[in-house]
């Protein structure tokens, strides 16, 4: 496929972003990956995929584009166009750091990403010894899940759990409920876990109802040591 003004490279030469938040395999992927292979088919392609070589990986590293790219080779497209990194001003070769910030700099300013896809790639971050400083704030705060989780393993399988029926006990428990009870109970782990506890039993009804006893339990904390 040719676009103008852009490069082209063979489709085995692009490698894979470990900081990519896309999962292609989810189903509802699959569903928006068969839109854009719609869409490419009858009108082409406009926005070119952004690549760069990234010190430590393989191959040419999507920066943004995936799920083009994706679609371009379900289409037998072999030949894939591409935007160099150099010519957004940064070196021909960049470093995995660099990499992680402009690929979720760029997920975030045009894409929402499901919890589940902010907890996956810091923890790949974090796997590949990667500062968090520059990031997006969300991913900042999905470090603290993370460290919470690997110590509690029942407690990843409820927060990875696709169940979303609602049942008693819970069969999944979403990040933002356990993002506001470590934020809330300021780092206090026994009182964390026995607020999830209760959350995961159905006596907090909500994550309103969550709020309002550890607001409750701040408050009478706050008097006693007056």
């Amino acid at each position: 496929m040719q676009l103008f003004g852009c490069l082209n490279c063979d489709l085995q030469n692009i490698g894979e972003n470990p900081f990519n938040p896309r999962q292609l395999g989810d189903d509802d992927e699959q569903r928006r990956l068969a839109t854009l292979q719609e869409s490419i088919e009858k009108y082409g392609l406009f926005d070119a995929p952004l690549l760069a070589i990234v010190e430590g990986l393989k191959g040419l590293i999507p920066i943004s584009g995936n799920r083009r790219i994706a679609a371009l080779e379900k289409m037998g497209i072999r030949e894939i166009p591409y935007t160099p990194i150099q010519w957004r001003g940064y070196p021909e070769t960049i470093p995995q750091q660099l990499c992680a910030d402009l690929t979720l700099w760029i997920q975030r300013e045009t894409k929402p990403h499901d919890v589940l896809g902010l907890i996956r790639i810091t923890d790949a971050i974090k796997k590949h010894g990667l500062s968090v400083e520059d990031l997006p704030k969300g991913f900042k705060q999905a470090i603290t899940v993370i460290e919470l989780l690997e110590r509690h393993p029942e407690l990843k399988k409820l927060v990875y759990s696709k169940n979303r029926k609602k049942t008693n006990p819970r069969q999944s428990v979403g990040w933002s409920v356990i993002h506001d009870i470590l934020k809330r109970c300021n780092g206090d782990e026994k009182r964390i876990m026995h607020h999830i506890d209760l959350y995961v039993k159905g006596a907090h009804q909500d994550q309103r109802a969550v709020r309002r006893a550890i607001d409750r339990e701040n408050r009478e904390a706050q008097k006693c040591s007056e």
